[in-house]
């Protein structure tokens, strides 16, 4: 069965790499995991159980290792010391078409916008009127 959990965490993860400036091919992979997961309907519970998590396809040492974590504990470390740096729910703004990672971190640094619900108030509020790229 499909953790959809997992896969939003990497995809998470993935876009919170990229908005922090790492690697793109750092990002890429843990995007690529989570498809690749949901897509093939992978239960990785199961493999991680019985030592099997190792043998997919495109999976480093290193994914597989907090994917272990993840089974294992309920939870990842890696990300949790991640959205320790940069808010989670700023990764919502990733779901709205038009604002790429450079908008983001735009709207986070100028504006402190770190979710919808910021993004909407400021909206409402004409705070975004003259800001360039967003008329």
């Amino acid at each position: 069965m499909v953790d959809y959990k997992l896969v939003k965490i990497l995809e998470n993860i993935a876009f919170l790499l990229e908005f922090s400036g790492e690697n793109k091919f750092k990002a890429l992979a843990y995007s690529k995991a989570a498809s690749l997961i949901e897509d093939e309907e992978i239960d990785v519970h199961k493999l991680v159980e019985i030592g099997k998590i190792n043998e997919i396809s495109g999976f480093g040492q290193a994914l597989v290792s907090k994917i272990t974590d993840y089974v294992q504990n309920g939870k990842m470390e890696f990300y949790e010391n991640l959205i320790q740096k940069v808010p989670e729910e700023i990764a919502e703004l990733n779901q709205i078409s038009g604002l790429g990672v450079s908008k983001i971190r735009f709207l986070f640094e100028n504006f402190n916008i770190k979710s919808i619900n910021d993004l909407d108030t400021a909206i409402d509020n004409n705070i975004l009127l003259n800001a360039k790229g967003f008329t």
